[in-house]
């Protein structure tokens, strides 16, 4: 069981708790690799990409990936980016390269 986390749970004035699975750990166990799959990964999870976005950066899932969609959920539901939230949108692009050197990650916003 897991819960959004205790800043997007205030900013939006709801709380949510829902079955989950570590994604990352999934898309290990399951052999997927840009080396031998095109992957797309289509993030719409209502706020919560500002928490999956960077540990899907720390764990290293995210240099598994061929395509990567995302929408970018910003003063919907009662929530509000915070300026690091802001500017992991803006960066994506340029963090896709620095974290993932010679991968062709395909990236594009999901509007």
């Amino acid at each position: 069981v897991m819960q959004h986390d205790a800043n997007y749970a205030h900013k939006a004035r709801v709380s949510y708790t829902t079955e989950a699975w570590n994604f990352t750990r999934w898309i290990t166990d399951m052999g997927l690799h840009s080396k031998f799959n095109d992957i797309l990964l289509k993030i719409d999870i209502e706020g919560a990409e500002y928490v999956l976005i960077p540990e899907l950066f720390k764990s290293r899932t995210m240099c598994r990936i061929t395509w990567l969609t995302v929408e970018w959920h910003e003063e919907r539901h009662g929530f509000t980016p915070d300026s690091k939230q802001i500017a992991m949108r803006k960066n994506i692009k340029e963090d896709l390269q620095k974290f993932c050197p010679g991968q062709k990650i395909r990236y594009f916003d999901w509007v």
